[in-house]
């Protein structure tokens, strides 16, 4: 409405403001939109699943990949730690998205020039990713409501943007295949 009326003027750099305010508006109402039709899916039993075998060290580093210009733009360490296969059968897209959202909390809640590791590992026939960040951390009253819908800790400290249930699907995708996260 505003470039409509012309209320932004006519100068180039202002209207490139506005324009980039709005795809950023419009993007993070995109992303609230789809995790809460992943989350109602998924909470109803009606999220179709497709298992097949997957490899955990694959699946971290294509997560590492999708957050590295965020963490090299705060000069954040990503190692990856890994053997060079750890083997599960899963569906491939719930384990993406729970790793995607485990690493971009990494990231968003991490400080500037800190470290992310990501470890993938099997042990007694499990398979396991463990995330280690150098962010500021929770207190135990915090960790209490961690995985609370539209619950985003941390951001008091912090910028980041997000929709405040990546952490609820994450929760709801890792007890659906009878796994555990800890934190």
């Amino acid at each position: 409405q505003i470039l409509r009326d012309g209320t932004a003027g006519q100068s180039p750099d202002t209207i490139e403001q506005v324009v980039q305010r709005a795809l950023v508006r419009a993007h993070g109402m995109r992303k609230l939109i789809s995790d809460l039709l992943d989350l109602t899916r998924i909470e109803s039993g009606q999220k179709r699943r497709e298992f097949g075998p997957i490899d955990f060290r694959e699946i971290a580093q294509n997560a590492l990949d999708g957050v590295a210009q965020a963490a090299e733009a705060r000069e954040i360490a990503l190692e990856l730690h890994a053997p060079e296969r750890v083997a599960a059968v899963a569906d491939r897209g719930e384990i993406e998205i729970i790793f995607n959202n485990l690493v971009s909390n990494a990231v968003k809640y991490n400080r500037d020039g800190g470290r992310i590791e990501l470890r993938t590992r099997q042990a007694d026939g499990l398979s396991w990713l463990d995330v280690t960040d150098t962010g500021q951390g929770l207190t135990t009253a915090q960790l209490a409501h961690l995985f609370e819908p539209f619950n985003r800790l941390g951001a008091e400290r912090s910028n980041v943007s997000g929709t405040g249930i990546g952490l609820l699907i994450t929760r709801q995708l890792v007890l659906a295949v009878g796994c555990r996260l800890a934190v």
